[in-house]
């Protein structure tokens, strides 16, 4: 199950010194599991904070869930991971290290960033449909405010007229809207 698991299993010392790393660290992020081996945790894992600050986290809180984190490849990339931890204690429990599993989660992470991206895209063509939207009916309900307040006000030929002004509004406002749904149903 070592060797054949896909998350990088790691176990490190009290120190940060990893100790013990599955050989998925190879498809992951290109070392071999011996040029790792022995080396501080700093050299690989990009925390907020430095060894001793994190260890002192990871010790007083016992565990660490699904933190997302930064981890160094081989080639110099940096790449979003899950980790999930917990400290490890001796026969005579005392805290003897820590021991966790790394996940790639770079296509996850990439996948949120254009979702956002689509979202923000879609927030600002519906911010300018409304916009375009709400100045033609904005006026055609005054139009239609002024005519049902002062009814009696009107006579039949101005009534008339004032709805003839509103028509060509109408008319585009309604096929503004037509082409909008069409395109969200090919969308």
């Amino acid at each position: 199950i070592f060797n054949a698991i896909s998350d990088i299993y790691f176990r490190l010392d009290n120190q940060g010194i990893i100790t013990e790393i599955s050989p998925s660290v190879k498809q992951v992020a290109g070392y071999e599991p011996a040029e790792i081996i022995g080396k501080p945790v700093d050299d690989f894992m990009a925390f907020d904070v430095g060894w001793d600050k994190a260890g002192r986290v990871f010790s007083r809180w016992g565990r660490i869930d699904d933190l997302d984190i930064m981890i160094k490849t081989k080639d110099g990339r940096k790449i979003h991971c899950s980790l999930n931890a917990h400290v490890l204690t001796n026969a005579e429990k005392k805290h003897d290290g820590f021991e966790g599993s790394l996940r790639d989660i770079s296509g996850r992470v990439k996948a949120e960033q254009e979702l956002k991206k689509a979202n923000e895209s879609k927030d600002k063509i519906l911010s300018i449909i409304g916009h375009d939207l709400m100045g033609p009916i904005g006026t055609q309900k005054a139009t239609l405010d002024m005519i049902s307040d002062e009814i009696d006000e009107f006579s039949k030929e101005e009534m008339a007229q004032l709805l003839k002004t509103m028509r060509p509004s109408m008319d585009a406002t309604f096929t503004m809207i037509e082409n909008l749904l069409s395109w969200a149903r090919i969308m």
